[in-house]
């Protein structure tokens, strides 16, 4: 059966971003965008695995997926922003990739994010690296995910915690096959975070959060935006089911 995402009803919120993503294609020469192929590769990494997820979560698959689809290229986004905010911040993500031994990832780091949902110890380890990449706007990103896709608090928190270690551990394979320093990992994630946002204005209007400083306004986009993001087909066309 295909993947029929349910469809929300955002289209004054996505059509001024979508004339804001206009003009700047028009500025830069662009008209439109090629998809980051780290939001990719990280979907792929968890596409066989979203029965198990929902069932951790306490949802449907449908619903998993949506989560799953717009939680990444937040992460992706947050980790962009941490790389370049300053030195410090690029080298201590740049530290994170290179803690994590190979025969970790050997070992099925990626292998069982659904096992990860239940362990304390996996939850605790991506902990602070979520709080570093999305600083004082976590709780309305994690409050605004559990609107748009109608999840617990917790649950969601939990799900940005499980995804840490699979986009940290495809993040650090792009590293690895690129020989990139810390330099390397700001600029690359700068590229995807620039991609994502010229691949649809939905996604777009889902980062443009972390140029929010109100809580209410980010809770509000990621819960629009992240809905928006499903009714256009992006999850689907990301794990490409059929």
């Amino acid at each position: 059966m295909a993947f029929e995402p349910k469809r929300f009803q955002t289209e004054t919120h996505c059509e001024e971003i979508g004339r804001r993503r206009a003009a700047t294609a028009r500025e830069n020469g662009k008209s439109g965008g090629q998809m980051s192929e780290l939001y990719r590769s990280i979907m792929g990494e968890v596409a066989g695995q979203v029965g198990d997820i929902a069932k951790e979560l306490g949802t449907d698959e449908e619903t998993a997926a949506g989560a799953i689809g717009t939680a990444v290229p937040l992460m992706i986004g947050g980790l962009s922003r941490l790389a370049s905010s300053s030195d410090e911040g690029a080298l201590a993500l740049f530290d994170a990739l290179e803690k994590e031994e190979e025969e970790e990832e050997e070992k099925g780091f990626f292998g069982n994010m659904a096992s990860l949902l239940t362990s304390p110890l996996a939850l605790a380890a991506g902990g602070m690296l979520v709080n570093r990449m999305f600083g004082g706007r976590k709780g309305p990103i994690e409050a605004g995910l559990s609107s748009a896709f109608g999840l617990g608090r917790r649950e969601s928190g939990n799900l940005f915690l499980a995804l840490t270690p699979v986009v940290l551990g495809t993040l650090r394979r792009h590293k690895r096959q690129k020989r990139l320093d810390s330099a390397g990992v700001a600029d690359l994630l700068r590229r995807e975070e620039r991609e994502i946002r010229e691949e649809s204005k939905e996604l777009d209007g889902l980062l443009g959060v972390f140029d929010r400083d109100d809580d209410g306004g980010v809770l509000d986009d990621v819960a629009k935006m992240g809905a928006a993001v499903v009714g256009a087909g992006i999850v689907a066309k990301m794990f490409k089911r059929d």
